[in-house]
């Protein structure tokens, strides 16, 4: 591989030749590609690199992240193997309360086979959506809560030097992801960051609602610069929910394509039970209707097309229509109150992430 050579030039170099010191020298062989973990034979997460895992809201994205932080500190676990045994683990969620948080630090270390005691060496778990804005004494805000965010991810990899960091929701640490300046240096910096440390940096972000791409100029920068990007998408069959994923893009060999599903909250190898395309249809419709419904009763209309919308990712008309055929069917059907109900709910598994 070609390589910058910084030893060629021995004498200072004047501003006029400052582009010397980028010069590709092929005459020796740069180190080696150092990666993570491996998927039947296929090297993934590489070391000083960022990748980059993206789906529809609650399609599965945090539970794919743990399939590999489970690899990285156990070895073997649904098909994924660590290259080097006895990883470091540092996930920094951003968006759940503490709480939960801790269930699915739980849930890892229950999959990676340990007590939780037992991790504390080699995985360490944040929970930073409570972090506040720097304020002065009068209350004008100095310094917003996701610049604090920000300062604080920055320093916990600097100074815990994991040899993995999840980033559940880069999102929260830019302060405009629409702004094309922020989302760029924002990415250059995490780059820098996995280099300067040799760890691969696993972000989360999610999909526009009616399409396949990531969120704003964050996520433009992100499938332009990682070196690695997996789409999840939660689908379903005769058994119930389950957690597709594959790699969207990558500047190596792809990974493939991988299943599983949700069990007590943590991931399972999943065998899939294939529908026909009618039944799938339909069962695709009922997943994001239960959805759209999370730990609600009751919802109005329009919130109920917006959230169909964005866990189908179609258009506002084919929420609206599917919605119809949900209520033909008997899935949802509007109460008393104005609000819509779920009438029948199949599958009770959480894929919150």
């Amino acid at each position: 591989m070609l390589r910058v050579d910084l030893e060629a030039f021995e004498r200072p170099f004047g501003p006029e030749e400052e582009w010397r010191r980028y010069i590709v020298d092929s005459s020796r062989n740069s180190p080696p590609m150092v990666f993570l973990l491996r998927r039947d034979g296929v090297p993934c997460l590489r070391a000083g690199n960022l990748q980059a895992v993206t789906g529809a809201a609650k399609s599965g994205k945090s539970f794919a992240c743990l399939v590999f932080a489970a690899a990285a500190l156990r070895g073997p676990f649904l098909g994924f193997e660590a290259v080097k045994p006895g990883g470091r683990v540092l996930w920094i969620d951003t968006e759940m309360e503490g709480g939960d948080v801790g269930a699915r630090r739980r849930a890892l270390c229950r999959v990676s086979g340990a007590d939780a005691d037992d991790r504390a060496d080699r995985l360490v778990v944040l929970a930073t959506a409570d972090v506040e804005a720097k304020k002065d004494s009068r209350g004008k805000v100095l310094e917003s809560e996701n610049r604090v965010r920000r300062s604080l991810v920055f320093n916990a990899v600097r100074d815990w030097r994991p040899d993995l960091l999840i980033l559940d929701g880069i999102r929260d640490i830019c302060v405009d992801f629409n702004d094309p300046a922020e989302s760029s240096g924002l990415v250059l910096d995490l780059r820098r960051l996995a280099a300067e440390v040799g760890c691969a940096i696993v972000t989360v972000l999610h999909e526009n609602p009616a399409g396949d791409k990531m969120r704003g100029h964050l996520g433009t920068e992100l499938l332009n610069k990682a070196s690695e990007v997996y789409r999840v998408k939660l689908k379903a069959d005769a058994d119930g929910r389950y957690m597709s994923v594959e790699t969207a893009a990558s500047r190596n060999q792809p990974a493939g394509r991988w299943t599983f599903r949700i069990e007590d909250g943590a991931p399972i190898e999943a065998e899939i039970v294939e529908l026909n395309p009618e039944e799938s249809k339909r069962a695709e419709r009922d997943r994001a209707i239960e959805l759209a419904f999370y730990h609600r009763d009751g919802i109005g209309y329009n919130d109920l097309v917006k959230n169909v919308a964005e866990y189908l990712g179609c258009c506002v008309s084919t929420a609206k229509t599917r919605i119809g055929e949900a209520v033909t069917d008997g899935v949802v059907c509007k109460g008393e109150d104005g609000l819509y109900h779920l009438v029948r709910v199949k599958d009770e598994s959480n894929a919150d992430g």
